[in-house]
């Protein structure tokens, strides 16, 4: 019989315990919304989250943060903000009608009030840029906690744990991090990013569990110290995440997630199986093969919901913007209007995205034998040096190399902005249809090449440009950072964001609330009648 190796032994102990939810007594009450009336609670997020357009696995946690900060914001009192606050995700169905127990109120009402008076010691003055900084960060690792409390991410965390045993002596950052504590965080952060697609939020939140392991307990020592120096430990886990190395990092991670993504869904699908099929090696190589047959099936699903997705954001925000800044600035300012212009706005961006979608190919068999074997490897024996790869020894680069390639990247950047704004005069584009055109190109082509780069993370193989792939990346590459910059910036600077957070939500919330105690009410004073 095979032995497992100590990494796949300690994912098996956490899919084999039981999750926290699963303690949950049939009998003790539960919180409990209106169904009808949730309804409309749900349409409006799915409407907001097509507008934002977040990856799926932060909606929720995004949406804790956005209601907090809303209730904060919006309302004096800060009593019951536990209660309220579920409520409101049972509505958007973040979670589950009829599932949450009323005694979890309490606990998160802890969380939220030790977050809150922290927040009050370190920042008592009101509108100033300190309080306003402390807010956001403190706010995003709040929500972190939240979700952390009431979905634990167990098994996500026992894979993250697998993958940093494995791989972390197969990078040496010696010649660049001298500091080994520092080195490890590096990895640790770049395989939560790679394997879960972990947010700053998330990061922000494990740091401060690294740094301060009992601020989450409640730990008095520990607290008092972030109350205390809660600026120097803000600033240090905002180093570790924007660290130089770690866009480098990260991409050495991913070549290699492909491999715990697999096994986390064997072990998702039959983890209570595990130890009897991993018995006989052929038996686990055939369920890794299917495995990654259906992780590919699963990225074409995918690719195709997030083409709808992108054609309902483009729709939205393209109507909106016209709405609002495009049409009333040609009529009223420029007193003239041309239709060219509005219809390659609305039809060139799904275009190009079909195109994105349509040139991502999924991974050959040959990738697939190349997966079955390193798992095999990762089962069976201890992790050991040069386990995965070859050991790189330096993620440095000469400082004349640098700016020789800044310069380069200037150049494109000119060229290929410039033909952009050329084409568009020629097209008689007004200034703000012209900037709306760009802004849309800019932001669908990062979104397609996100795809496109999720579907090549399933690729563990060597992959060989072309010649002509360097060229059009050279000249693509500067539209794809300004609409990653955008679609990072975009969310803190959206207008229809802001209208729909602080203008349409918090009175269609409330609406929402008094609709459903009135409904309670009624219900009461119906069966006082029986």
């Amino acid at each position: 019989m095979a032995q497992l190796s100590q990494p796949i032994q300690r994912i098996l102990e956490a899919y084999l315990r039981k999750l926290p939810q699963e303690n949950y007594g049939k009998d003790e009450p539960k919180i409990k919304v209106h169904a009808a009336i949730s309804r409309l609670a749900f349409v409006y997020e799915k409407i907001r989250n097509a507008i934002d357009y977040q990856d799926e696995h932060l909606l929720r946690k995004n949406a804790i943060e956005r209601m907090i900060k809303r209730r904060l914001y919006t309302e004096e009192k800060r009593t019951q903000l536990g209660r309220l606050l579920l409520s409101e995700l049972i509505r958007g169905r973040y979670l589950q009608n009829k599932a949450i127990p009323e005694r979890l109120i309490n606990d998160v009402d802890g969380i939220i009030s030790r977050y809150l008076g922290l927040f009050d010691s370190i920042a008592p003055n009101r509108l100033t840029k300190e309080r306003k900084r402390a807010s956001d960060w403190l706010l995003s690792v709040l929500s972190t906690e939240i979700e952390h409390f009431l979905v634990p991410p167990i098994r996500e965390d026992a894979l993250v744990e697998a993958m940093y045993g494995v791989i972390r002596q197969d990078v040496d950052l010696a010649e660049s991090i001298s500091d080994p504590e520092e080195r490890d965080l590096q990895v640790y952060i770049a395989i939560h990013r790679a394997l879960i697609r972990s947010d700053n939020a998330i990061i922000r939140y494990h740091l401060v569990n690294h740094y301060l392991p009992g601020w989450r307990q409640g730990n008095p020592r520990d607290a008092q110290e972030l109350h205390l120096h809660f600026w120097e430990y803000m600033a240090n886990i905002e180093v570790q995440i924007t660290h130089p190395f770690g866009h480098r990092l990260l991409r050495f991670m991913k070549r290699f997630s492909v491999l715990f993504v697999v096994l986390r869904d064997i072990f998702e699908e039959s983890h209570d199986k595990f130890q009897s099929l991993a018995a006989n090696p052929a038996v686990l190589e055939e369920k890794v093969r299917e495995a990654c047959e259906k992780r590919y099936k699963k990225a074409r699903t995918k690719l195709r919901r997030s083409y709808i997705r992108t054609i309902i954001y483009i729709f939205i925000t393209k109507m909106l913007l016209a709405l609002v800044i495009e049409y009333p600035y040609d009529k009223y300012i420029i007193h003239s209007t041309h239709t060219l212009p509005l219809f390659i706005n609305v039809l060139i961006p799904p275009f190009i995205m079909l195109l994105i979608a349509a040139s991502i190919q999924l991974p050959s068999k040959k990738n697939t034998e190349k997966v079955v074997e390193l798992i095999k490897k990762i089962c069976y024996q201890e992790p050991e040096e040069g386990f995965l790869y070859k050991r790189r020894k330096s993620f440095k680069r000469s400082k004349v190399a640098q700016y020789v390639f800044n310069a380069m990247y200037f150049v494109a950047f000119l060229v290929t902005f410039g033909v952009v704004v050329l084409a568009l005069n020629l097209l008689k584009f007004s200034f703000v249809s012209g900037a709306i055109f760009i802004f849309f190109i800019s932001v669908i082509s990062f979104f397609g090449v996100k795809l496109r780069r999720e579907a090549k993370e399933l690729v563990i193989l060597d992959d060989r440009d072309s010649f002509m792939t360097v060229i059009l990346d050279f000249f693509s590459l500067p539209v794809l950072r300004v609409g990653q910059w955008l679609s990072e910036k975009t969310p803190k600077i959206n207008l229809f964001i802001f209208i729909l957070d602080f203008i349409i939500e918090a009175p269609f919330k409330i609406l929402i609330e008094v609709f459903e105690d009135w409904t309670s009410f009624q219900k009461e004073k119906k069966e006082e009648m029986y």
